[in-house]
């Protein structure tokens, strides 16, 4: 029996529009930006309901569950997260299901399903994206006392979660990863986005701290260097990624990924910095989720024992595949075989 792994995420329903930038300009949108939706951002939903859409399970744990299960069908993911009472949170649940991911997923009644809008531009170079968390962000504390969900905290020798989960409940996190943490478990953390790093500055050096794996692109690496009072200026990344894990030095076997778009990947184990080539993409649609892929496929076989080239390597071919595709979204019928 594969080993199981536990993620805590935001379900949301990633609704996908290829626009123009005449679009964007329209709605004051920037290429790549990441806006947090608020009452005024209602006319642009409505709107893009209407430019027939592509509907996928979305959320940075969500996409990474799918793509753990996608390239390793045997392992054993269980997902976490909070649904609305409606036909978005029915469509997540059951595309997870059909994927045989298992799932807790406590429905949240009197509030929508989160949405993301993703805005594919640029001819699929660039992605801006409006997250209305809705439901997601309702996971309660409470939760954490149901059988089914205490017994797979119990039996699960991994787990993965986002500092985007703070947002949801410090609580939640807090509790989650002291079990981990008192069972000797191995903890996986992605530093999540630059705001909340600098909104949960305290709490991120918490994960950080307590994790097995860090997981993040370079602006938040940089980001989390720059809170915990690292020196950057005539430094080179290297440095900088030394010099941060350093003041965290209770845990020696602690593995860092830096992902830095279509450049190589870094990685910092037992004091051994290494960079992986990422091939180029000739054909690429959208670029969304490409970071979650890419931790997907890591994880795919880091939970099986791989070594890290290989789990890199894995993490590096998922990447490439998902933006050839419209959202985090892949073809069954490919898969990666190289074990």
């Amino acid at each position: 029996m594969k080993e199981m792994l536990i993620c805590f995420g935001s379900p949301l329903i990633d609704v996908i529009v290829k626009v123009s930038n005449g679009f964007l300009n329209r709605y004051n949108i920037q290429p790549d930006q990441t806006i947090s939706a608020d009452s005024s951002y209602k006319a642009i939903f409505q709107h893009i309901l209407k430019l027939n859409p592509k509907y996928l399970p979305g959320g940075s744990v969500t996409n990474t569950a799918r793509v753990i299960k996608w390239i390793s069908r045997s392992s054993n993911i269980f997902y976490v997260g909070a649904i609305g009472n409606d036909t978005f949170g029915s469509l997540i649940k059951n595309k997870l299901e059909s994927e045989h991911i298992d799932c807790y997923l406590p429905i949240v009644d009197d509030i929508d399903t989160g949405k993301c809008a993703v805005f594919i531009s640029g001819n699929g170079q660039h992605r801006s994206l409006i997250t209305n968390l809705g439901a997601s962000q309702l996971f309660s504390v409470k939760e954490l006392s149901s059988n089914k969900l205490r017994e797979t905290i119990e039996s699960s020798l991994f787990l993965y979660i986002s500092a985007l989960f703070l947002s949801v409940s410090i609580e939640v996190t807090k509790n989650v990863v002291e079990e981990f943490k008192k069972l000797n478990k191995k903890i996986i953390i992605n530093l999540g986005a630059d705001f909340v790093i600098n909104k949960y500055p305290d709490l991120v050096s918490y994960l950080y701290k307590n994790s097995h794996v860090v997981v993040g692109n370079e602006k938040e690496f940089l980001c989390f260097a720059r809170n915990n009072k690292a020196t950057l200026e005539g430094k080179t990344l290297d440095d900088i990624i030394i010099d941060t894990d350093s003041i965290f030095s209770t845990n020696s076997d602690r593995l860092l990924l830096v992902t830095r778009g279509y450049e190589s990947v870094l990685t910092y184990e037992n004091k051994l910095i290494r960079y992986f080539d990422v091939e180029p993409v000739e054909n690429i649609v959208d670029t969304n989720g490409a970071g979650d892929a890419f931790i997907g496929g890591f994880l795919a076989k880091y939970i099986e024992n791989a070594e890290l080239d290989t789990c890199v390597k894995c993490g590096i071919w998922c990447a490439r595949e998902i933006v050839q595709c419209v959202g985090c979204d892949f073809n069954s019928q490919v898969s990666y075989n190289n074990i």
